[in-house]
């Protein structure tokens, strides 16, 4: 096999990883010995390795451990991990529920998303982002953005602003790059932490609000990952400041294994989000609404919507002082429940 992929790279660059790549995520969806025996022989501490790029090596190995379907390969998966090259500082890289990772990749790698006004939509293909407007129908392109091809098409996210002047596109390694409506790039915001292949730092909560406490800050953007780590940045379209941070948080006390989606009411100020606080399907926190507080809040009893009952948690929440923190909403009922539509439809899925 490794004199053919030679070959190929001679005849052309880049096609003995990308084949070599396909090869072994194909043969983990079954079995994942002969991928363990590739990754063994690809270890950092080998002069000669089968796949010499470390970067390349955790994206295949996160990727045939995701595509593996029987449970009986767990003590597989531990031998692959084993082979990673050791990491620096920083927060590891986890696994997301495995049924949340099959319903995102069945989803179509295409998105359409319609802005508020209802007078512009995107369409997000390949590598650009299309701006039509209602005018004729959407029919005509007013607007193009151009965007690098993403591995993970389907874990991408579009998020018009409040007043329809901005677009913001997450890719799946969790950047972000805001555009105007002529499709200028205007600034990116390059995540916290990333690693190749690691679909925890992708974006389900991309989220424009107004932001009125200065003339300086057009807007204020709110990136949610799928570790459950937020940082909302203030947005300017001014050539001197493009954004800042503002303040960020976590959700990891209430989803310490992520969270699945993230939406928010401009109606009433409020963030819903769903997630999994432990390894047992039994024991999911359900949909929650949020709100930005400006002092501790205590809260007891809080269930799932619906009336269909995933559990019941008592807890003491601690939230930061201000600059703003976030705590639970005391009234749920205030949260519409087309709000929890895409909430429960994910929540129910994975579990």
């Amino acid at each position: 096999m490794v004199p053919f992929l030679h070959r190929c790279e001679k005849h052309s660059p880049g096609a003995a990883s990308e084949l070599l790549r396909e090869y072994l995520v194909t043969l983990a969806k079954g079995d994942l010995r002969l991928p363990l025996k590739i990754f063994q022989h690809s270890k950092p501490d080998l002069q000669q390795k089968i796949i010499p790029d470390q970067d390349q090596l955790m994206a295949t190995v996160l990727e045939c451990i995701y595509s593996c379907g029987p449970s009986n390969q767990l003590p597989l998966c531990y031998g692959i991990l084993d082979c990673l090259p050791q990491r620096g500082p920083g927060p590891a890289p986890f696994l997301l529920p495995d049924g949340l990772v099959c319903l995102v990749n069945r989803q179509i790698s295409w998105h359409l998303v319609l802005a508020s006004n209802g007078k512009l939509l995107a369409a997000v293909q390949d590598q650009c982002v299309e701006i039509r407007s209602a005018k004729d129908d959407f029919t005509s392109v007013i607007g193009k953005c151009q965007v690098p091809k993403d591995p993970k098409p389907q874990w991408r996210r579009v998020a018009w602003s409040y007043d329809c002047t901005l677009l913001a596109y997450a890719e799946s390694m969790g950047t972000v790059r805001v555009f105007d409506l002529m499709g200028s790039e205007l600034f990116v915001i390059a995540p916290a932490s990333s690693f190749a292949g690691d679909l925890s730092c992708a974006i389900p909560g991309l989220i424009f609000l107004e932001y009125k406490a200065s003339a300086q800050w057009l807007a204020e953007l709110l990136v949610i990952n799928y570790r459950g780590e937020l940082r909302s940045y203030l947005v300017s379209v001014e050539t001197n400041q493009s954004y800042q941070e503002s303040h960020s948080f976590s959700f990891s006390s209430h989803y310490p294994h992520g969270i699945s989606t993230a939406i928010y009411h401009p109606a009433h100020s409020t963030h819903a989000g769903c997630g999994r606080r432990s390894d047992s399907s039994d024991f999911w926190e359900g949909t929650r609404s949020w709100q930005v507080c400006p002092t501790v809040v205590v809260l007891d009893d809080v269930h799932p919507l619906d009336g269909e009952m995933y559990g019941t948690f008592k807890h003491l929440l601690v939230v930061h002082p201000p600059p703003p923190c976030w705590g639970h909403t005391e009234d749920l009922s205030c949260v519409k429940r087309g709000l929890h539509a895409e909430a429960l439809k994910i929540f129910k899925s994975v579990s």
